[in-house]
Formats: structure tokens, C-alpha cells, sequence
């Protein structure tokens, strides 16, 4: 935890000189990382609240990509605080902006949805959203993130008793390897 409280103290003394850089985009960089360690320390009712704070600086922002992380955090905490509609909207914007810019992105929104309704114990919507991150990661060939993938989607056959699938998507995974 102690590393996590350095981030943030660092985080928090960075903050005021992005702000008095008067730069949206490094002041709205600061927010969400800030956002996300309070995430990762599981207090999510003060992370949303700190990253609704970006909200006054993303009109001015430029960078599809820190608007997908915005999107996307807000989407698990919401998901955290289990509010999975306030999460699919989020995730669902993220997939528009992707679509937009850099449609190989969607891969985490697919894989991040499917681990959603995965832990919600919804199998056939997260096979959907599994196949759909397959189906990007796959063709583009980036290792990691289809290796990604590939063991949470095996994981998910598993818990479904799909052997067939399973075997073949294990097999895939160690043909990786």
C-alpha cells in the first residue's frame, strides 16, 4: 500500500502545477491517474468523485486516447459500485471514440465488458464480448494482448463446460508461448 500512497501524494503535489499550467490535457492526465489509484486502493465512491472533477477540463481535450481512459474508468467504477447500466453507457462511449480513432482498441472495452457480465455470472453476453475482443486481438497479432484473451476467454469456457472451446483456446494460448 505504501507505494500506492506515494503515487498518490506525488500525484497530489503534481496536480496544482498542472493546473496553474493552465494545460486541459496535463491537468486532465493528473485526474484520472489520481482517479485510479484511489481505484486500486478500493475506494471507489472518492475515485469517481475525483474523476468527475476531469469533467470541467475534456471539452478541451484533444487526445481520443485520455478520453477513452476516462471513459473506461469511469465505466469500472461504475461497475465497482455496481451500477453495470451507468457502466455499459461509459464503455459503450468508449467503443464510439474507439471506433472513431483507433477501432483496435476496443479490445479492452470487449475484454472489460466480458470480465463484467463474466463476474456477473451473465456467460452468454460475456461470450459475446469475448469474441469480439478475439476477433480484434487475433488478425492484429500483438502477443500480449491476445495472450490477454485468450486466458480469460478459456477461463470462461471452463466455467461453461465448453471442452471443445476450452481445449482449443488453451492449445492456441500455448502455441503462443
Amino acid at each position: 500500500m505504501a507505494k500506492l500512497d506515494s503515487g498518490l501524494y506525488y500525484i497530489s503535489k503534481g496536480l496544482p502545477y498542472a493546473i496553474s499550467s493552465k494545460n486541459d490535457e496535463l491537468i486532465t492526465k493528473f485526474i484520472i491517474e489520481k482517479s485510479a489509484l484511489h481505484f486500486l486502493q478500493n475506494d471507489f465512491s472518492d475515485g469517481i468523485k475525483q474523476l468527475k472533477q476531469a469533467d470541467a477540463y475534456l471539452s478541451k481535450v484533444s487526445s481520443p486516447e485520455l478520453l477513452t481512459k476516462y471513459l473506461n474508468w469511469n465505466a469500472r467504477f461504475y461497475e465497482a459500485l455496481h451500477k453495470s447500466d451507468s457502466s455499459m453507457y461509459y464503455y459503450h462511449a468508449s467503443e464510439q471514440v474507439n471506433e472513431k480513432y483507433n477501432p483496435y482498441d476496443n479490445w479492452v472495452v470487449y475484454y472489460n465488458m466480458a470480465q463484467m457480465f463474466k463476474r456477473a455470472e451473465a456467460y452468454d453476453e460475456s461470450e459475446k464480448y469475448f469474441i469480439k475482443a478475439y476477433a480484434l486481438t487475433k488478425p492484429k497479432g500483438i502477443r500480449m494482448d491476445h495472450v490477454t484473451v485468450l486466458v480469460e476467454f478459456a477461463d470462461l469456457c471452463y466455467l461453461t463446460k465448453k471442452a471443445g472451446q476450452f481445449a482449443s483456446l488453451l492449445d492456441e494460448q500455448q502455441k503462443m508461448m
